[in-house]
């Protein structure tokens, strides 16, 4: 049997122990005053950038440029009606590319245009239309090179026009648009040169 100075001393010592408990669990980290944080100084953001907002990020052109293109008018084929439906699906996906706004499905769409403009001119060796054409979705991939490949050829054909469906009316016309079509917007100089303006 325990006696009761052996029973006293385990019941003070539990109260000990449990009021060191209550009180190590009622400090730590609220215990004390707050740390200061430090002070940050404020500076103030430059007028011109603040006014001039985010920087328009930086295009870059690619100059070069891996095209074959037929030469030889004796050797060209003249097919307006096999180019046809070739060029009016480039269209389509050009105009599918213009109305998206999620990247991947613009640059898809763009290289379906490429693609298809490509057979137009494949049938169609002298096809002024998809000349101009692939000179703007080029010009919409970045590819600079090739887009100014495409608008220097579209300015040949003004040497032999009877090639071209519609003539020197419709090189003269695609000839013009070059200085109003945004796809040249960032190499403007460039493309009219190409053309001869």
């Amino acid at each position: 049997m325990m006696r009761r100075g052996t029973t006293l001393s385990i019941a003070v010592a539990a109260v000990i122990t449990g009021a060191f408990a209550l009180g190590a669990g009622c400090g730590g980290p609220y215990k004390g005053k707050p740390d200061k944080l430090p002070k940050v100084k404020k500076t103030k953001e430059p007028q011109d950038a603040a006014a001039a907002g985010p920087a328009a990020p930086t295009i870059a052109w690619i100059d070069e440029c891996d095209s074959k293109q037929a030469e030889d008018p004796a050797k060209a084929k003249n097919s307006r009606s096999k180019a046809a439906p070739f060029l009016d699906a480039g269209d389509s996906a050009y105009d599918s590319g213009r109305g998206t706004d999620v990247e991947n499905d613009k640059a898809r769409f763009y290289l379906k245009a490429v693609d298809e403009y490509r057979k137009a001119l494949v049938e169609d060796n002298y096809n002024a239309a998809a000349t101009y054409a692939l000179a703007k979705v080029y010009a919409r991939l970045w590819r600079k090179g090739c887009a100014i490949k495409m608008l220097e050829r579209l300015a040949k054909l003004q040497v032999n026009p009877r090639f071209v469906l519609g003539g020197q009316t419709t090189i003269e016309g695609l000839i013009d648009a070059v200085e109003s079509e945004d796809a040249f917007a960032g190499f403007r100089n460039d493309a009219k040169k190409a053309v001869g303006r």
